[in-house]
């Protein structure tokens, strides 16, 4: 097919073309794809092809499979296809396909798996694919399609596999007609723009293994319907506004071992069923009026406000500001870690760079510690402590805003033999240039620092530990 008719295009009697994992197979798909009317499997998977998909593919009468996926091909699906009469699954994923999804889709009895995901496809969701009643897959993720959610697709009652419409900009609300799905096992419409009250006639999808919905506007509490999924093993309502308390029943389905609510306005207590298997640290981050009653998630209310000597009439800093100055807490503005939690660095609005330690309370002591250092670090002043700068106290979340030190660690100057006067950023950030030598140890535990000397001396790096001033704070 590499600017020519391909030979085997000649032989209009074969029946499979399989042409996967081919770099030498490139050029465009020729309009003589056509003539090769007896094909009833057709795959350009995985090589060079370019181009659009001709509309000559409709002479293919006989074609029961056809599979486009190339991350190269362009332009409309031809409407075409829809009269591949015998079509029962359909792959153009990982192109750049772009307009519409063509409603004369809907046309192809057959079809049982569908799957257009991570192409350019706009437009609205066509409400004829409810025709399509043999579907078992369906996956139109990763687009750009828009409006609301045919209800017509809840007729698709044979969806076995899958339904996805994640990651578009879908509006509206979820369709109670999507209820009739009980035997799908996957469902996930996450990262859309839905709204309104997720319907109580969901937890009549008895098959599912997985539902995820994350990353939505959804309102209202959580259904207690969803307490029927017996199968369900993974939830993800995080990101949304939910609000209510989480239906006590969902502690007592068997099979559930991830949950995550996390960033709704969720309220009351955690399910006592759930173990730490299923609730993590940040399964419940950002629902400030949510508290958890069981022997592995350990919070504690307590009035810090009282403990900091901080500049009068200054705010607690909102957790919404942590979250949107450290990138969600991503894992690349992380410094450092330790047994009561991790550190990420952020720049406040006056440009401040600063260091965020977030409370790990998945460990009982976790609490205990803020309180512990918010009155150490609030209302001492010492050169060798790191300074408080604010705060943040929810029920289930709690974090220092620490001054950040910008020369590394103590260990990794000692293991590493690097001068004082690098100004690269490493480890915990603990250790600050200090052109003094004389109040290294002033407060701090002299026996520790008689060893460290000594330690220092005869590995022949003194210099490092002479011309700085170490900070403490424990991770």
């Amino acid at each position: 097919m590499d600017g020519g008719t391909d030979k085997t295009l000649i032989n209009t009697n074969i029946k499979i073309l399989d042409r996967k994992i081919s770099e030498s197979l490139g050029g465009s798909i020729p309009s003589q794809i056509g003539n090769l009317t007896s094909l009833t499997y057709l795959a350009l998977a995985d090589n060079l092809l370019t181009g659009s998909i001709p509309s000559e593919i409709k002479m293919l009468h006989r074609l029961e499979r056809l599979r486009l996926r190339n991350k190269k091909l362009q332009g409309p699906i031809p409407g075409e296809i829809s009269q591949l009469r015998n079509l029962g699954s359909l792959s153009l994923r990982q192109n750049m396909l772009s307009g519409p999804i063509p409603h004369s889709l809907g046309d192809l009895v057959y079809m049982r798996r569908l799957l257009l995901s991570e192409n350019r496809l706009s437009g609205n969701i066509p409400f004829t694919l409810g025709k399509c009643w043999r579907m078992e897959l369906l996956d139109l993720s990763w687009n750009r399609l828009s409006g609301s959610i045919p209800r017509e697709l809840g007729s698709l009652s044979n969806l076995q596999f899958y339904f996805n419409l994640s990651h578009n900009s879908l509006e509206g609300s979820l369709p109670p007609e999507l209820g009739k799905m009980g035997m799908v096992q996957t469902m996930d419409i996450s990262f859309n723009q839905l709204t309104d009250h997720i319907p109580e006639a969901l937890g009549s999808c008895t098959g599912l293994a997985r539902l995820n919905l994350c990353h939505n506007s959804l309102q209202g509490p959580i259904p207690q319907s969803l307490s029927k999924m017996k199968n369900l093993e993974k939830l993800d309502f995080s990101s949304n506004n939910l609000s209510g308390a989480i239906p006590k029943s969902l502690g007592k389905l068997p099979m559930l071992h991830t949950v995550n609510f996390s960033f709704n306005n969720l309220r009351g207590e955690v399910p006592i069923d759930w173990g730490s298997s299923n609730l993590t640290f940040k399964s419940l981050m950002g629902n400030p009026r949510a508290s958890a009653e069981s022997n592995y998630l350990y919070s504690r209310i307590s009035s810090i406000q009282r403990t900091f000597s901080f500049q009068k009439g200054q705010q607690m800093i909102p957790y919404e500001a942590l979250v949107k100055a450290t990138d969600g807490f991503s894992d690349r503005n992380k410094i450092g870690a330790g047994r009561f939690g991790s550190v990420y660095t952020e720049i406040l609005d006056d440009g401040t760079t600063v260091a965020v330690k977030v409370l790990n309370l998945l460990n009982k002591e976790a609490s205990k510690d803020f309180i512990t250092e918010c009155k150490v670090f609030g209302s001492v002043r010492h050169r060798n402590l790191v300074r408080l700068i604010n705060y943040c106290s929810m029920l289930h979340f709690k974090a220092l805003v620490l001054q950040l030190i910008h020369n590394g660690s103590l260990e990794n100057h000692l293991r590493m033999s690097i001068t004082v006067h690098s100004h690269r950023a490493r480890g915990n950030h603990l250790v600050e240039e200090k052109p003094s030598n004389a109040d290294m140890s002033v407060g701090l535990h002299k026996e520790l620092f008689k060893a460290l000397l000594t330690v220092v001396y005869e590995a022949k790096q003194m210099k490092i530990v002479l011309e700085c001033v170490v900070y403490l704070l424990e991770f």
